[in-house]
């Protein structure tokens, strides 16, 4: 599967396919990570799309982490790969604000990380353990941004320590 959109047809139809797949997990995921409310499935719809452009995310980002987090961290580097949902302070007195989240992270240790994270606003930033955040172009059309904006995380990550 490509990692990156394309025009083809196919390519939207089986975006299409894997979203419909992921419907019944979504639901539990929205009831456990934020309760279920009136925008439940607005919410789920949110998470079915999320991880389906994750899917298309995957392989890249998995590839240009793996090759950061084993020249810089060696061979304690681990690669974390996980689902969430971040609880904002309520946008009205009515519902709390959720965020869905799917986040790569590249792990030194509990203390030093490099994360790119994707949010079922369709943003998509790196974020280390210095407390930066980098914005990088959503969709990605290309691993040279990631890399360049992974290198200075790790730069980062890396400085506050040595």
């Amino acid at each position: 599967m490509s990692p990156m959109p394309n025009d083809s047809p196919d390519f939207f139809v089986e975006r299409t396919r894997r979203m419909l797949e992921y419907a019944g997990e979504a639901r539990d995921f929205v009831r456990r990570a934020a309760g279920w409310s009136e925008t439940g499935d607005a919410d789920a719809a949110a998470v079915c799309r999320l991880w389906a452009l994750a899917d298309e995310l995957d392989a890249t980002v998995c590839e240009t982490l793996t090759a950061f987090g084993e020249a810089l961290f060696g061979e304690r580097f681990e690669l974390d790969i996980t689902r969430g949902a971040e609880v904002e302070p309520a946008l009205s007195p009515m519902e709390p604000y959720v965020k869905y989240t799917c986040a790569w992270t590249a792990k030194l240790g509990e203390d030093i990380w490099v994360s790119v994270v994707l949010s079922s606003f369709e943003e998509l930033e790196v974020q280390d353990s210095s407390g930066g955040v980098y914005a990088l172009p959503f969709p990605l059309r290309g691993a040279a941004a990631l890399s360049e904006t992974l290198g200075e995380a790790f730069f980062h990550a890396l400085l506050v320590v040595s």
